[in-house]
């Protein structure tokens, strides 16, 4: 049926139908008033334009409404009960501005008699167009609902009602013409049982359309109070209206008045009868639903805090908030007279929440509160009785109930049943919601059943409240560890140094998680180069901020060193003062001295030198404290500077302890092992090739081995021209 119109008229459209509705009824009044002056206002030729301009401005508002009607389907707004209340005073109004306007119709038209003056056809041509609205609205407002309330027959009864009314207008066309032979049209009892046979038929198929009642159900008393009132009052006025017109009551002034327009001498009353009918379904319905209107609302309010509730599974993040609100939506549903919760907190430790008291109670929620803590929570054999609770509990008499003690609220409130609701996110009990009446069985029984669905789905929402709170953390602290990464590739050099008779090279493994490994190369205050390897205390975030502190006290200090000692020196006085002291740095330093293989080393707590000779693999263990642990006196007094001579082929690793630390089958890799890869290296080859064979083994183990820290090696070779040639 919908698809039988393609699209909605425009603006434009719609106002080409009323202009010729409009224009029409103004040319049919016209003709009228002109028959009327010669005296012909009867006659068949008059009769038969008036048919004919009727026709003209029935059928634009007929069509309008018609396709205003098909494109009012998709609307939620029109069918919900708002609207329907709206279009029934609609009908109330018009039905009572057409009563107001039949007063003043002239006497003269008194029992089928004429119009005496031009200013009366004028006036009857305007109540038959209100009349002729009045049809149009009740076509609209009885076909919307029928539609919207529609059942299997629908269609059924749809059809018959249509092709009822077409009947009924069409008999309506010889009455139409009565005054041309009245004694045979008028009184015609074949044709009058004809229609009032049709209209008795329409108002059994409206009554049997309208069955699908259900949606009153749903109503709130105050809609239901609004609607038996409104079909009262349209019930009356239908009635009134359908028997003045069928009745000729006032002198037949308004029936005759009523056949100045075709069809709707007949199609008024037939509607009003439809109306009726369809009215006193409704208002049946709504008194016969009326006494349970309480315990729908109640459903209703169940079935909206369990859809409300699934909303807040995938909505709320916040664990706080979310058992705040089940709280609240719990108190709702349950008619209970206050509410409150408890909750563990990261210490484990009960934290008490009140949600909402009643107003009606005179106590305040920190009287209350301090109340139970004083003498409920306090009292550990009480709650003990709580804790291993894992499903909602009724206790339907508190006096009756010896485990929970609840009198010492007895002078403030009076508490008489209970229902704690536990809070657990999976197996683990996090709380429990308390519902509190003060009548004895004061909870109905029945709400327990959707209380067991309601617990379940706020443990639900817990647990995935939780595990969108685990999730936020990881992604904080994946985005935390790029962070770090980044600032520590962007700390390390792009390039080796250059160094006539010596070879560096370096690398850094990053772990998941970021460690602070640091090295560098800066030149001392005579010039000498020195390479540098740290490694910052903690790991992520922190680890990565005191990176880039140290990274600018280091250019900040190089210039002013003297050796690798006083290096080292310098970069603890400066940042002994601003480090946390739960962090510290290890350090290692080479300083290069000449082109001979003259070096100095010296270590502040970090991991020991590795040094290979031609025969001998040894580790050089200057003394050295962490820079941050202590003041400059004790680190300066402790810190060693060693001075070495480096032979041609000798090698001197500097290493974090991530190298160390890394596991294959639980066991680390320790020392050993960088010196077994010493010792199987050639003899005289140069860091770079000492270093690429160490990264490949360690890449190759940590492919199957979790890596918790940043590997980093620094590698200095010397070798002599003669050697190198």
């Amino acid at each position: 049926m919908i698809n039988y119109i393609s699209k909605d008229f425009s603006g434009y459209q719609k106002s080409i139908l009323w202009i010729i509705s409009i224009a029409s009824l103004a040319t049919k009044a016209t003709i009228d008033n002109i028959f009327f002056l010669f005296d012909g206002y009867n006659s068949i030729v008059a009769l038969t334009l008036r048919f004919i301009f009727s026709i003209l401005v029935v059928m634009p508002l007929l069509i309008l409404y018609t396709n205003y009607l098909f494109f009012q389907f998709s609307s939620k707004d029109y069918s919900r009960f708002e609207a329907f209340v709206k279009d029934s005073y609609k009908i109330i109004v018009l039905i009572s501005i057409i009563f107001f306007l039949s007063i003043f119709l002239p006497e003269s038209i008194k029992l089928g008699g004429l119009p005496k003056r031009v200013i009366d056809i004028i006036y009857i041509n305007f109540l038959c167009f209100v009349s002729l609205y009045l049809i149009l609205t009740i076509y609209r407002y009885l076909f919307l609902w029928f539609w919207f309330h529609k059942h299997k027959s629908t269609k059924l009864y749809n059809r018959a009602i249509g092709i009822a009314v077409a009947c009924v207008v069409i008999f309506e066309i010889p009455f139409y013409f009565y005054h041309a032979n009245p004694e045979d049209i008028l009184y015609n009892n074949f044709l009058t049982s004809i229609i009032f046979g049709l209209q008795f038929t329409l108002i059994i198929l409206t009554f049997l359309q309208a069955k699908r009642n259900d949606w009153i159900a749903s109503l709130t008393k105050p809609q239901k109070r609004n609607l038996i009132f409104v079909s009262m009052i349209i019930i009356t006025l239908c009635i009134i209206l359908a028997t003045f017109e069928i009745s000729n009551s006032n002198d037949g002034k308004f029936n005759n008045a009523l056949y100045n327009l075709f069809p709707i001498a007949s199609v008024l009353p037939m509607f009003s009868l439809m109306l009726i009918s369809y009215h006193i379904r409704l208002f049946f319905s709504a008194i016969m639903y009326y006494p349970s209107t309480k315990i729908f609302e109640k459903r209703i309010s169940e079935i909206s805090s369990l859809t409300f509730l699934n909303k807040l599974v995938a909505q709320t993040i916040e664990l706080d908030k979310l058992i705040e609100t089940v709280t609240k939506l719990s108190l709702f549903s349950s008619g209970a007279t206050f509410a409150w919760n408890d909750k563990y907190d990261s210490n484990n430790k009960l934290q008490l929440n009140f949600i909402e008291i009643s107003q009606v109670l005179k106590i305040s929620s920190n009287d209350l509160s301090t109340l139970l803590n004083n003498n409920y929570y306090s009292d550990e054999f009480k709650y003990s009785s709580i804790i291993p609770i894992s499903e909602p509990l009724y206790i339907e008499s508190l006096n009756e109930y010896k485990l929970l003690d609840f009198t010492f609220l007895e002078k403030s409130i009076p508490v008489k049943s209970l229902i704690i609701l536990p809070l657990q996110s999976g197996d683990e009990k996090i709380g429990n919601i308390y519902l509190i009446h003060s009548d004895e069985y004061g909870f109905d029984g029945d709400y327990m059943n959707i209380l067991s669905a309601f617990s379940d789905n706020i443990n639900i929402a817990i647990e995935n409240a939780r595990l969108v709170q685990e999730s936020i953390e990881k992604e904080k602290y994946k985005r935390e560890l790029k962070i770090a990464h980044d600032i520590e590739a962007k700390l390390i050099p792009l390039k080796m140094p250059e160094i006539e008779n010596y070879s560096f090279s370096a690398f850094t493994i990053t772990a998941d998680e970021v460690g602070g490994d640091y090295y560098d190369f800066v030149h001392l205050k005579d010039g000498s180069l020195c390479a540098l390897i740290g490694d910052v205390s903690g790991k992520g975030m922190s680890a990565a901020f005191y990176m880039v502190l140290l990274k600018g006290v280091v250019l900040g200090v190089a210039k002013e060193a003297e050796n690798a000692k006083d290096l080292l020196c310098k970069i603890n006085l400066n940042l002994y003062k601003s480090m946390d002291k739960q962090m510290y740095i290890t350090m290692s330093a080479i300083v290069i001295k000449n082109n001979e293989g003259l070096i100095e080393i010296s270590r502040a707590g970090h991991m020991p030198f590795i040094h290979k000779s031609f025969n001998s693999i040894n580790t050089i263990t200057p003394t050295g404290i962490g820079i941050g642990l202590t003041s400059s006196e004790i680190f300066d007094e402790n810190l060693e500077l060693v001075e070495l001579q480096l032979e041609n082929g000798d090698n001197i690793i500097m290493y974090s302890d991530g190298i160390t630390e890394l596991r294959i089958e639980d066991q680390e890799l320790n020392i050993e092992y960088l010196k077994l890869i010493l010792k199987n290296s050639v003899y005289n080859s140069n860091s770079n090739n000492f270093a690429k064979i160490l990264k490949e083994d360690i890449v190759k183990i940590s492919k199957d081995n979790h890596q918790h820290d940043d590997m980093t090696v620094v590698s200095l070779s010397y070798f002599s021209k003669e050697l190198r040639g």
